[in-house]
């Protein structure tokens, strides 16, 4: 087959976080018989035996030497990866990593999809820039090393897959037209994440993911010093940045605050929490809100983590980099436990509309739309 789709990601295929994304976006090209060829660095592809799949298994170790020059990095992928571009009806590579794949795709005819993992990188750029100057850190800049190639990028793409009205608004305010952008939700496995068979007994707050800056982790912090709560507890689940090491110094003494680093049953822990906390400063749409809120918890999130929540419905929407706000959504959801377990229940039937399965045709839908073979 020379007119189906070459699906391009330049990290591990499976696992979690964009892998999985990746993983389900390949199984629904392989199970509609539209996967001409699948291209990533490394992973677990076994459950594609019978395609086309192209893995740098020595991308592992790079990945490793080059954690913290993801640009760098990106960039050795495209170059293998343009390689095993041939003529195809679709190329689909992931923004910041396909530049000559995806013009290599363009000159062989091929139409183009770029998938975004965040909002537009000036977005990311000016509120990252800005918090660390807020808490006078030194600023790691976070621009491309050729915005350039960027937005030649953006221009070739027939269509650009954002997760997010948050992620689509931020590609809007860069100048990119509105007709690119295809929204594209993402989904939880409502087989794993279920909600739990009993409520704690506690009031727990968790937040999962890197504990550093982007997450908005010292505003959590400052807003449950301000609460003091009783009987209350707040956990942080994931990796401790550089720059979270001295929060965790700083709470080590202290019995209602617990950093458990890194969690591998994270079902377990959604179901020994009360409400889920994401004070994100920029998020594409974090799969942790998908997991929690299928895990019967309400939320507690700012409008850029790109959550598909409803305000005052399965949780309570905050400003970024507002301490008060937090505090003041903590406080309501702990003295009404009768909200909380409603969010949680409207939390639950939400996340039956944004499965895996479901998320697959909304990805299959803009395939079929590039084809030019409609619904």
């Amino acid at each position: 087959m020379d007119r189906g789709v070459i699906y391009s990601h330049g990290a591990k295929v499976g696992g979690h976080g964009l892998g999985l994304v990746a993983y389900q976006e390949l199984k629904a090209l392989y199970d509609a018989g539209l996967l001409q060829r699948g291209i990533g660095a490394y992973g677990d592809v076994s459950d594609f035996a019978d395609a086309d799949m192209r893995l740098f298994p020595w991308m592992r170790g790079m990945f490793y030497l080059l954690r913290d020059r993801p640009r760098l990095r990106d960039a050795i992928y495209d170059v293998f990866a343009a390689r095993h571009v041939e003529p195809c009806a679709i190329f689909h590579g992931w923004s910041g990593q396909c530049y000559r794949s995806a013009m290599r795709a363009r000159a062989l005819g091929a139409k183009v999809v770029v998938e975004m993992g965040l909002p537009h990188w000036r977005s990311v750029d000016d509120v990252m820039r800005q918090e660390h100057r807020r808490r006078g850190l030194a600023y790691r800049d976070q621009r491309p090393r050729r915005p350039e190639r960027l937005d030649a990028t953006y221009a070739a793409a027939d269509a650009i897959a954002v997760p997010s009205a948050y992620c689509r608004q931020s590609m809007l305010d860069a100048g990119v037209p509105a007709s690119k952008l295809r929204v594209t939700p993402r989904a939880a496995d409502l087989e794993t994440f279920r909600p739990p068979p009993s409520l704690p007994a506690s009031f727990r707050v968790l937040f999962a993911g890197a504990v550093g800056l982007r997450k908005g982790v010292p505003y959590l912090l400052e807003a449950w010093d301000l609460l003091g709560l009783a009987d209350a507890e707040l956990w942080f689940a994931g990796r401790i940045r550089p720059e979270g090491e001295r929060w965790a110094q700083r709470y080590a003494d202290r019995t209602d605050v617990r950093f458990l680093g890194h969690v591998s049953d994270m079902p377990s822990l959604y179901h020994r929490a009360s409400v889920f906390v994401l004070p994100s400063l920029q998020e594409g749409s974090a799969k942790v809100l998908y997991e929690a809120m299928a895990s019967g918890l309400p939320i507690i999130y700012t409008p850029n983590c790109g959550a598909v929540a409803r305000d005052g419905v399965e949780g309570i929407e905050v400003p970024i980099q507002d301490a008060d706000a937090l505090a003041a959504a903590m406080e309501r959801l702990y003295r009404d436990p009768e909200l909380r377990h409603a969010m949680g229940r409207a939390s639950v039937e939400l996340m039956k509309g944004y499965t895996w399965a479901a998320a697959r045709q909304r990805w299959l839908a803009v395939y079929r739309e590039l084809l030019g073979e409609g619904e």
